[in-house]
């Protein structure tokens, strides 16, 4: 099989890829709900592509001239190679002026009324740390973004990859931004990040860590808040009863002396404080003591 042949072949099969293409194209602008990105995205693939055919056109006219075809032969294939490349600029023509005149509707409406503007979003970026909540970026995507039907998916990507930093930036990284992407990149990442015992992870390490108290209303007001926040937040998780004794630790590392002396006062308990605490040992050993002289005594008797 000579170069020129090869060559011919190939031009057919880049044709095809082409044409399946511009058939997404088509598909896309006929739906009654059209997004304008994502066919913006299909043009543009489809005109790389078409640029890619007529530089493989050129270079197969080259080959051709080089051989023996006859001058008439040699005619009638430039003709149809350019009956071809202006078949192919009718067919993409619709798909620009749609998207140019969508482009232009957009323009209009934002500058005839004053009043509209774009939403401002205001989501933590996400980066897959260990400290780090999915949960909590999440829940604020979706109610700042993914729940919004008047987004693209395409625009909905962009804001997630906008978001992400990092580990969570690299998981995704390979999709492609189109619609199916999307979906794709979501799920990809709820299946490395959506995981109950990290989030769990995550809040007792933030109880943990939660700043000590002194005794100004003020700070401990904060302490409140925030020990209750975590707290609901766990027990959306686990059986916070279970973890009863870690809450009595937080508490007792947490707050100023006095305070928890009046805590204990108030609901007549020891668990907080380590002075009663070793009061009460105090006074069971002493008891127990007594009562064994006791029962020493008796035996005497």
């Amino acid at each position: 099989m000579d170069t020129a042949t090869k060559m011919k072949r190939t031009l057919v099969g880049l044709k095809g890829h082409l044409t399946r293409q511009i058939n997404k194209c088509q598909n896309l602008s006929q739906q009654s709900t059209v997004d304008y990105f994502e066919l913006e995205d299909l043009l543009q693939v489809a005109e790389s592509k078409f640029a890619h055919i007529k530089q493989h056109m050129n270079l197969y006219l080259t080959e051709l001239q080089s051989t023996s075809i006859e001058s008439s032969e040699l005619d009638e294939v430039i003709d149809e190679l350019a009956q071809y490349e202006e078949d192919i600029r009718v067919k993409l023509l619709p798909y620009k002026k749609q998207i140019a005149k969508n482009k232009l509707t957009v323009t209009s409406t934002v500058r005839t009324d004053p009043e509209v503007k774009l939403p401002q979003i205001n989501i933590p970026t996400f980066s897959g740390d260990e400290n780090e909540s999915w949960d909590d970026f999440w829940s604020k995507f979706v109610d700042a973004v993914d729940s919004k039907t008047n987004i693209p998916q395409t625009t909905k990507f962009t804001y997630l990859q906008g978001l992400l930093r990092k580990e969570a930036l690299k998981v995704i990284s390979n999709i492609t931004l189109t619609s199916d992407g999307y979906a794709s990149a979501v799920q990809l990442l709820q299946t490395n990040y959506d995981n109950k015992e990290r989030t769990v992870t995550v809040l007792v390490q933030k109880l943990l860590d939660l700043p000590s108290a002194n005794n100004s209303a003020e700070s401990l007001q904060n302490f409140r808040l925030e020990l209750e926040s975590l707290l609901k937040a766990l027990s959306l998780k686990v059986q916070i009863q279970s973890a009863e004794w870690m809450t009595k630790v937080v508490i007792k590392r947490k707050l100023p002396r006095e305070t928890l002396d009046k805590l204990c006062t108030i609901y007549n308990t020891t668990f907080l404080t380590e002075r009663n605490h070793r009061r009460s040992t105090y006074l069971s050993r002493k008891t127990k003591s007594q009562s064994r002289r006791g029962e020493s005594y008796k035996l005497l008797y």
